[in-house]
């Protein structure tokens, strides 16, 4: 049984605790273990979801403790950003290798790669991210010690509906938003939001494991593909700021034309994946969820 869920038959007040403070102990252990890159994905992880939770409850505890708690939880890791995105620029060039393996030239990868890993290097090595990792355990670890002035006096679904309607229908704006202009901007708007949405359906999971588990899947899909998108837009900007490490001039206009190509196939896949799990209405959608909610065991809790 995953720790990240209301448990059938557990009033929400407690299960919201308990999965705080073992998503914030899970946070702090990660943090011990940085920054190697795992231990950094984990952590930024852990923090993305604790803010899908007090989003979810954010009704609950009133607008002024959200603004704080989401506000501390985004500046905890918002610093370590730098040492994730260091290390995943060589492993977005090896996925474009292997999608384009007979279009690029071994030696201009093998160039780039070294610059990229060369940089991951002086990040992971840097004061400033041995502090960056100091301080977000600190921010993490107030947080803990507030969480029982969260005022969460009311019981089932009533603490979670007005959470759930929010989450859902903002990342439903952020893809009509991003349909009609998909800049850098509006993508990444619109993945963070479905990430949003994601963690917080795998809350309510043993409601209906089989269809949540799967619409949840659905999810992790599209957010992959815009997470994939955004990290080569990082990557081309990396290489434009740096042509040298490509070689010629040619090779570098080859790298980038590929990298062009790689993010248009990237949100042609997205898309089909996002009408579907985008097709219902808000009001329709939670309404489906609160069905399987008040269907299982102890579903008037």
């Amino acid at each position: 049984m995953s720790s990240f869920e209301f448990r059938p038959g557990e009033e929400v007040p407690h299960a919201v605790r308990r999965i705080v403070r073992h998503q914030i102990d899970s946070l702090r252990a990660e943090l011990r273990r940085a920054p190697r890159q795992d231990a950094v994905r984990e952590a930024r992880k852990s923090s993305k979801k604790l803010r899908a939770v007090v989003r979810l409850v954010r009704d609950q505890i009133g607008e002024k403790r959200y603004r704080r708690e989401n506000t501390t939880l985004r500046d905890a890791v918002r610093p370590l950003g730098r040492v994730r995105d260091a290390e995943v620029l060589a492993h977005s060039l090896d996925l474009l290798a292997e999608r384009f393996a007979e279009d690029l030239r071994l030696r201009t990868l093998d160039a780039v790669r070294r610059a990229l890993c060369a940089d991951a290097r002086r990040v992971r090595g840097a004061p400033a991210t041995r502090a960056a990792v100091r301080h977000a355990s600190a921010l993490a670890g107030r947080v803990r010690a507030r969480l029982r002035k969260w005022a969460l006096e009311r019981r089932g679904w009533r603490v979670v509906r007005p959470g759930i309607a929010r989450i859902y229908r903002r990342a439903r704006a952020a893809k009509r938003r991003a349909d009609r202009d998909p800049s850098v901007e509006c993508l990444h708007e619109w993945r963070k939001r479905t990430k949003d949405l994601r963690y917080a359906l795998e809350l309510f999971e043993p409601a209906w494991p089989p269809v949540i588990d799967a619409f949840e899947e659905e999810l992790h899909a599209l957010t992959d593909r815009l997470g994939d998108h955004q990290d080569l837009t990082r990557l081309e900007d990396r290489v434009r700021a740096a042509p040298e490490a490509c070689g010629t001039s040619r090779d570098c206009a080859a790298l980038v034309g590929l990298i062009d190509a790689r993010r248009a196939e990237l949100l042609a896949e997205a898309r089909p994946i996002a009408e579907r799990v985008f097709s219902e209405k808000p009001r329709a959608f939670v309404a489906r969820l609160h069905g399987y909610w008040a269907a299982r065991d102890g579903g008037g809790r």
